[in-house]
Formats: C-alpha cells, structure tokens, sequence
C-alpha cells in the first residue's frame, strides 16, 4: 500500500511541476496567441480545413468545448471576412452547414503551415531523439483523452 501511495506522491509532483512549466510557457506565448486568435475564428478554420468537409455550427460546438453563442460570433466575423460559407444541408433541410471558402482554405493553410513551421523550430531546439520522444507522449496523452471524452458523451 505504501508503495501507491508514494507513486501518488510522485506523480503529484511532477503534475505540479508540469502545471508549473506549462504556465511559464502559456505566459510567454499569451500576447500572440490574443493578437492572432481573433475571437476563436483561426481555430475554427483549423477545423474546417483539417475535417475537410462542410460542418455544422453545432457540430463545431462540440469539437471545440465551446458554447453555440460563442461558434456563432466567431462564424458571423468568419463570413464577414468571406472565409466561410453557410449553406442548407441537402439531407435535412433543418440543418445548416458551414464550408471554407477558397479565400478561407487559403488563410487555414496560411495558419497550418505557420504552426508547423513554429513547431518544427521548436522541436529541432530539443533535436530529433527528444521531439521523437514528445510526439510519442503526446499522441498517448491524445488518446488518453480522446477515450475520456468519450467516456462522459
């Protein structure tokens, strides 16, 4: 018994020292992440762009853990901007999908490679063994999650 309890112990510390160091990187990041996130829309072009495919509002909602209201404004400032499109789901009439213009394809694959050009520095920093090793965490952490998520639907 004394054995599990250490290992909690453990593992609270380095939970702590993970909360820690993840709040150090969150702070150093923040101003650009406010400047660049423009009321969740690059988010929801991520998605888009990844699904591929004309998804509903509420879907969005969903995927993303953040409320109707919030998918709304963000697709109303994403249509101004001509990045998306709304239309009529030809299943069920009822249902309203929303699909990426070419304009807004552009600008998700703008942000994507961005992104991935950012990491890709970040990663050659920790060089190949260590990134090696994040990506096989994180893919683990990734399912982890995912099976969590499913858990509570």
């Amino acid at each position: 018994m004394l054995d599990n309890e250490v290992r909690k112990l453990i593992y609270n510390e380095l939970a702590k020292d993970f909360f820690e160091t993840m709040h150090m990187i969150n702070q150093i990041h923040a101003q650009r992440r406010i400047a660049n996130a423009f009321g969740g829309g690059r988010f929801i072009l991520q998605l888009l762009y990844l699904k591929n495919e004309a998804v509903s509002p509420g879907d969005i909602s969903s995927e993303m853990n953040i409320s109707t209201a919030r998918v709304a404004t963000a697709l109303n400032m994403l249509e101004e901007k001509k990045y998306i499109i709304r239309k009529i789901d030809k299943q069920d009439r009822r249902r309203i999908l929303v699909e990426l213009t070419q304009l807004g394809i552009d600008a998700a694959q703008g942000i994507v490679n961005r992104i991935i050009a950012e990491t890709a520095s970040l990663l050659s920093v920790i060089g190949e063994e260590d990134a090696l090793e994040v990506n096989r965490i994180m893919k683990k952490i990734a399912v982890y999650l995912d099976g969590e998520r499913n858990k509570s639907v």
